[in-house]
Protein backbone atom coordinates (compact mmCIF):
# COMPACT_ATOMS: atom_id res chain seq x y z
CA UNK A 1 0.00 0.00 0.00
CA UNK A 2 1.17 3.28 -1.03
CA UNK A 3 1.22 6.45 1.30
CA UNK A 4 -1.52 8.10 -0.58
CA UNK A 5 -3.78 4.95 -0.55
CA UNK A 6 -3.02 5.00 3.45
CA UNK A 7 -3.83 8.15 3.85
CA UNK A 8 -7.17 8.20 1.79
CA UNK A 9 -7.89 4.83 4.36
CA UNK A 10 -7.38 6.77 7.14
CA UNK A 11 -9.31 9.73 6.07
CA UNK A 12 -12.63 8.07 4.82
CA UNK A 13 -12.25 5.36 7.58
CA UNK A 14 -14.96 7.13 9.39
CA UNK A 15 -17.50 9.96 8.40
CA UNK A 16 -16.46 12.62 10.75
CA UNK A 17 -12.57 12.70 9.33
CA UNK A 18 -13.79 12.10 5.78
CA UNK A 19 -16.50 15.27 6.34
CA UNK A 20 -13.45 17.41 7.89
CA UNK A 21 -11.14 16.54 5.22
CA UNK A 22 -13.78 17.43 2.93
CA UNK A 23 -13.99 20.65 4.58
CA UNK A 24 -10.31 21.50 4.65
CA UNK A 25 -10.24 20.72 0.93
CA UNK A 26 -13.01 22.99 -0.31
CA UNK A 27 -11.29 25.77 2.03
CA UNK A 28 -8.01 24.92 -0.05
CA UNK A 29 -9.96 24.90 -3.66
CA UNK A 30 -11.47 28.10 -2.54
CA UNK A 31 -7.88 29.85 -1.18
CA UNK A 32 -6.07 29.06 -4.38
CA UNK A 33 -9.00 30.58 -6.47
CA UNK A 34 -8.93 33.71 -4.34
CA UNK A 35 -5.09 33.55 -5.06
CA UNK A 36 -5.50 33.84 -9.18
CA UNK A 37 -8.49 36.20 -8.34
CA UNK A 38 -6.29 39.02 -6.59
CA UNK A 39 -3.61 38.03 -9.05
CA UNK A 40 -6.02 39.20 -11.57
CA UNK A 41 -7.47 42.09 -10.36
CA UNK A 42 -4.39 43.07 -7.84
CA UNK A 43 -6.76 43.24 -5.00
CA UNK A 44 -5.11 40.58 -1.97
CA UNK A 45 -7.34 41.51 0.70
CA UNK A 46 -9.78 38.25 0.13
CA UNK A 47 -6.57 35.75 -0.18
CA UNK A 48 -5.17 36.83 2.40
CA UNK A 49 -8.53 36.58 4.56
CA UNK A 50 -8.82 33.01 2.31
CA UNK A 51 -5.32 31.86 3.35
CA UNK A 52 -5.74 32.62 7.00
CA UNK A 53 -8.76 30.49 7.41
CA UNK A 54 -7.29 27.65 5.18
CA UNK A 55 -4.60 27.80 7.96
CA UNK A 56 -7.31 27.60 10.80
CA UNK A 57 -8.75 24.69 8.89
CA UNK A 58 -5.77 22.41 8.18
CA UNK A 59 -4.76 23.07 12.22
CA UNK A 60 -8.86 21.77 13.37
CA UNK A 61 -8.06 18.98 10.09
CA UNK A 62 -4.81 18.06 12.35
CA UNK A 63 -6.51 17.82 15.57
CA UNK A 64 -9.35 15.72 13.95
CA UNK A 65 -6.51 13.36 12.45
CA UNK A 66 -4.96 13.00 16.00
CA UNK A 67 -8.46 12.37 17.79
CA UNK A 68 -8.59 9.65 15.55
CA UNK A 69 -5.69 8.08 16.08
CA UNK A 70 -6.39 8.62 19.59
CA UNK A 71 -9.66 6.52 19.28
CA UNK A 72 -7.82 3.77 17.29
CA UNK A 73 -5.41 3.26 19.68
CA UNK A 74 -7.86 3.17 22.61
CA UNK A 75 -10.06 0.41 20.14
CA UNK A 76 -7.24 -1.79 19.72
CA UNK A 77 -5.86 -1.83 23.29
CA UNK A 78 -9.96 -1.87 25.15
CA UNK A 79 -10.43 -5.07 22.03
CA UNK A 80 -7.94 -6.56 22.90
CA UNK A 81 -8.29 -6.72 26.53
CA UNK A 82 -12.14 -7.57 26.24
CA UNK A 83 -11.11 -10.64 23.82
CA UNK A 84 -8.77 -11.61 26.03
CA UNK A 85 -10.96 -11.68 28.79
CA UNK A 86 -14.08 -13.38 26.77
CA UNK A 87 -11.33 -16.20 25.64
CA UNK A 88 -10.60 -16.91 29.24
CA UNK A 89 -14.01 -16.71 30.59
CA UNK A 90 -14.84 -19.34 27.52
CA UNK A 91 -11.80 -21.57 28.21
CA UNK A 92 -13.29 -21.77 32.04
CA UNK A 93 -16.32 -22.76 30.82
CA UNK A 94 -14.91 -25.55 29.07
CA UNK A 95 -12.95 -26.79 30.96
CA UNK A 96 -14.13 -30.00 32.96
CA UNK A 97 -11.88 -30.02 35.64
CA UNK A 98 -13.39 -27.23 37.56
CA UNK A 99 -16.31 -27.48 39.30
CA UNK A 100 -19.37 -26.09 37.97
CA UNK A 101 -19.53 -23.06 40.30
CA UNK A 102 -15.83 -21.77 38.86
CA UNK A 103 -17.31 -22.90 35.16
CA UNK A 104 -20.52 -20.63 35.36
Amino acid sequence: MGANEAFERVIRGSQTTSDAYDVVMRSVNNTVDSFFTALSTGDFSSFNMGLSKMIEKAKEAQIAIDKLGNATMSYSYFDTKYSAELEDAINKAKDLRLSQTERD
